[in-house]
């Protein structure tokens, strides 16, 4: 709706609050898109109106109103985006029925429709921009403006009439790929809950993060200055031509794999190789162990300036945002920073994430999910022994270990553990013999016969990952236990490499998949749980694990009903278990 004022010539003119937050509704019935009735609802583009706080109390109220009371037949392209654009001037957006973007994003995961004018060109073939209006009226069938002053910018109605011709034919897809409810109940309501999270944000220590790009800074130099002294010049460490001159001329060193420009790679896997070949040769060694901590430490430091970069001044808090749509698997990442990139296996990560802290009088609360992708291929496999192993709470990787050594439980070395668990996640990511080989510094024979050794054991799992290549081969796509689907184009490629990777993408995608879905079915759970509760915020979400801000007296219950929700998320054969810590940062409750 619009509401305006009357000019001296009669025209009605949209007031300056009006155009600034232009509104079309329009209401057909009640029922889904792609049938008899949907109610359709887009903001103009006057976002620099918005941010600027020119949309007035009494319009802010009558928007409010009116989204109260008809979102249950509303249409969106982009909900957790103009929840945000909304919530700049005190407007709540409710739950919309329908949500053009993920609908998109699910019949297409490889297409990112990030804009109306992407999913209007990919799905309708509608080039926006390169319309007339007489076309684009003709096209689109909205109603004519009933005055020049709005004849001349029609280009809210027509984005209008897109987002009501995407919700009918992304609407029909996802019925006929039984997907509906699969936007309904995961995707729509968990961009409410990344809506929150990113409002919420987590706070940091800004102290401790500018020290620590100090540190970092040293240490770098200082790495600088020892590869300096083995290379006997001072040579720009960045420079992968002046790299190859001191390490395959100067050094001796036989070089890796070529670039497609013909030259000899020297990014950090090529390094670590020429590393692990340079024993006898002392210049090399200490002169790539010096590069490498170069990398390292410029690395981390690049991590805590984005980290420092992205602070908001005004609460100490990293408000980042949750990516929902980039991820083929479904899975959830971050950008503006980016939380996934902060290594979590070595003591800098660690030094990172204790700069994570709980305001005064909360405590930071960490769970993840044990184990989860193991739990879901035992699950689908239908495998006895990975069945029992799991609902009699054993270690996994120790019971593999035993079934494929021909010991007791007792009797499990460390690296006959460290052998299993590799085997273990090796095959969810499609880990060939050469693969494990490598990984556990054994013959390709030997690696061969661990895996026999485990396919003996577990049959079933075998038989899975046959029908689940077959299948893949025939459909083209893998699906969830949700019905998610990522496509394979590739999986039929005459190139052998990309066929490749297809193929090691088969099993993967369904286990990662899965595994995704999970956490966004127990994010919503919680999310319902705590919702408008003060004491408790739902602040990060970092791969199978979530992050919360709670209010120290009371963590014990708020932990048992995180861990709780988690572990009801969905009914696997296979118990779900949850881990959760508490801590006053994020490292001692991770």
């Amino acid at each position: 709706k619009t509401h305006g004022r009357k000019e001296g010539n009669g025209c009605r003119r949209p007031c300056a609050q009006s155009v600034a937050h232009s509104w079309v509704l329009q209401v057909e019935g009640e029922s889904k898109p792609g049938n008899a009735a949907y109610a359709s609802l887009m903001i103009a583009a006057h976002d620099k109106a918005i941010r600027t706080n020119r949309v007035d109390r009494d319009m802010a109220s009558q928007l409010q109103t009116v989204l109260d009371e008809h979102h249950q037949s509303m249409v969106v392209h982009g909900y957790k985006e103009q929840s945000h654009l909304l919530e700049s001037v005190g407007v709540a957006l409710p739950k919309p029925l329908f949500d053009t973007k993920l609908a998109g994003y699910l019949v297409h995961p490889d297409f990112h429709a990030d804009t109306l004018e992407r999913a209007a060109a990919h799905f309708l073939d509608l080039h926006i921009e390169e319309q007339s209006e007489g076309a684009t009226q003709g096209t689109l069938d909205f109603d004519e403006p009933d005055d020049s002053a709005q004849r001349n910018d029609n280009q809210l109605p027509r984005h209008t009439a897109i987002v009501g011709l995407l919700a009918r034919k992304l609407a029909d897809s996802l019925d006929q790929r039984e997907q509906f409810s699969l936007l309904e109940s995961v995707e729509i309501p968990v961009s409410r809950v990344l809506y929150g999270m990113e409002h919420a944000g987590a706070q940091v220590d800004m102290n401790r993060l500018m020290s620590m790009r100090e540190q970092l800074a040293a240490d770098a130099n200082y790495a600088q200055e020892t590869a300096w002294q083995y290379a006997g010049e001072r040579v720009n460490l960045q420079s992968p031509k002046q790299l190859q001159k001191i390490l395959f001329e100067d050094m001796g060193l036989k070089p890796t794999k070529k670039t497609k420009t013909g030259s000899y790679t020297t990014n950090a896997a090529a390094l670590q190789v020429l590393r692990d070949r340079s024993y006898g040769n002392d210049r090399a060694c200490q002169f790539l162990d010096a590069l490498l901590l170069h990398r390292e430490k410029n690395k981390l430091k690049q991590i805590v300036q984005t980290l420092i970069d992205a602070t908001n001044r005004s609460d100490g808090r990293i408000h980042t945002t949750f990516e929902q749509t980039v991820a083929a698997t479904g899975r959830l990442s971050s950008v503006d920073p980016n939380l996934q990139n902060i290594p979590i296996r070595n003591e800098e990560g660690r030094r990172i994430r204790q700069a994570f802290i709980a305001r005064e009088g909360y405590k930071i609360v960490a769970a993840d999910y044990s184990q989860i992708e193991l739990r879901i291929m035992a699950h689908l496999a239908h495998d006895e022994g990975m069945l029992k192993a799991f609902a009699e709470g054993k270690d996994i990787h120790s019971s593999t270990a035993a079934e494929i050594f021909g010991v007791s439980l007792e009797e499990v070395t460390n690296e006959q553990r460290r052998n299993a668990k590799a085997i273990n996640f090796g095959l969810i990511y499609g880990m060939s013999e050469f693969g494990l080989s490598n990984q556990l510094g054994i013959s390709r024979q030997e690696a061969r016969t661990y895996m026999d050794a485990y396919f003996n054991r577990y049959p079933n799992v075998l038989q899975f990952m046959t029908d689940i290549k077959a299948k893949a081969a025939e459909q083209g796509y893998v699906e969830t236990l949700l019905g998610r689907r990522l496509y394979l184009p590739e999986i039929q490629s005459s190139n052998g490499m990309r066929r490749k990777a297809a193929r090691l993408a088969e099993i993967n995608a369904s286990m990662q998949g899965t595994a995704a879905d999970i956490i966004k079915i127990a994010m919503i759970g919680i999310d319902k749980a705590i919702f408008g509760d003060e004491n408790i915020k739902m602040i990060m979400q970092v791969h199978d694990e979530l992050v919360f801000e709670v209010k120290a007296e009371i963590v014990e219950h708020y932990s048992q009903l995180i861990k709780a929700e988690m572990e009801k998320a969905i009914k696997l054969h296979v118990p779900l278990i949850a881990d959760v810590g508490v801590g006053d940062n994020w490292d001692e409750a991770h």
